[in-house]
């Protein structure tokens, strides 16, 4: 395992960590990016904790100010005061236990109201997160350098694993290297030989070509660990599906780089014809040595 420094990780995202916390001004890009097992623990939590706090003030409100409580103190009553909540919260009103009394109508109003904000934002965040694109574009594990028509070419493979067409799909390559002499970290373009695709099917070989010109030329294994050298990709396209603007990212470092070695093949065509994209392939290569 490389214990050498990357700005992308391989699943694409940012190798980063902000030490901010969650803050309330990006409460909703944050609810947004949570993971979904953090995202229904929060609100899980948010439920719980919303009816133990009007549950608590059921608890303390005047027993005549309701009708239907079996127990009249203690734990029981609590937990009595409690799904009395849970049902007024989620607007159930099974009827067992009704407030009669002024203040306990204006709780349970209180309440009533804050379940329609509550509710209201747990949907639109819902959907929100379905809605988001999700791209299941898939990298190579390894990038190689082999040459082609003397000319060295750095290449990794990308390909498509959803059952659909992405248009308009464009990558960007960049080369992210620190520099000895000033210490600071420079990003280079790498130029491509094709860096748009009209239709994003089936599987995508990236080629940059290592000429003289290339910040790339020159750069040996030791270098790349020596420098921190980080090939970051970026793609962007349109799901077909959802008429939407996907992305994905990846990046290579010096280890994940294989000379001399060209990829196997990942298309096929089965007996009617089809062309088959083999996934198991994407990132099997082959020694030229």
């Amino acid at each position: 395992m490389s214990t050498q420094y990357r700005t992308i990780r391989k699943d694409g995202n940012l190798n980063i960590t902000l030490k901010k916390g969650i803050h309330i001004s990006d409460l909703y890009h944050d609810l947004l990016k949570m993971s979904w097992w953090g995202f229904a623990s929060m609100f899980t939590a948010v439920f719980f904790l919303t009816n133990a706090f009007f549950g608590l003030i059921y608890f303390f409100l005047p027993l005549d100010g309701f009708e239907g409580f079996q127990y009249q103190d203690g734990f029981q009553h609590y937990l009595e005061s409690f799904f009395f909540s849970v049902q007024t919260f989620g607007t159930i009103g099974y009827g067992k236990i009704a407030p009669i009394g002024v203040a306990a109508n204006l709780v349970v109003t209180f309440e009533s109201y804050s379940s329609l904000f509550v509710v209201a934002v747990l949907t639109g965040l819902v959907f929100a997160r379905f809605a988001k694109p999700h791209s299941k574009v898939l990298f190579s594990h390894h990038a190689v350098v082999r040459e082609y028509d003397g000319v060295p070419c750095f290449m990794f493979r990308m390909a498509n694993a959803r059952q659909n067409y992405i248009t308009d799909a464009r990558v960007r390559v960049s080369l992210a290297i620190d520099d000895p002499k000033t210490k600071f970290r420079n990003f280079y373009d790498l130029k491509l030989e094709r860096d748009s695709s009209p239709i994003f099917a089936l599987s995508w070989s990236i080629c940059h070509d290592i000429d003289i010109e290339s910040p790339l030329h020159g750069l040996t294994a030791d270098i790349w660990r020596a420098r921190n050298a980080e090939i970051i990709v970026s793609f962007s396209g349109v799901d077909t599906t959802l008429s939407q603007l996907m992305h994905a990212k990846s990046s290579y470092i010096g280890d994940e780089v294989l000379y001399n070695h060209d990829f196997v093949d990942v298309l096929r065509r089965d007996k009617a014809g089809k062309v088959e994209l083999i996934v198991e392939n994407l990132s099997l290569v082959k020694n030229l040595n």
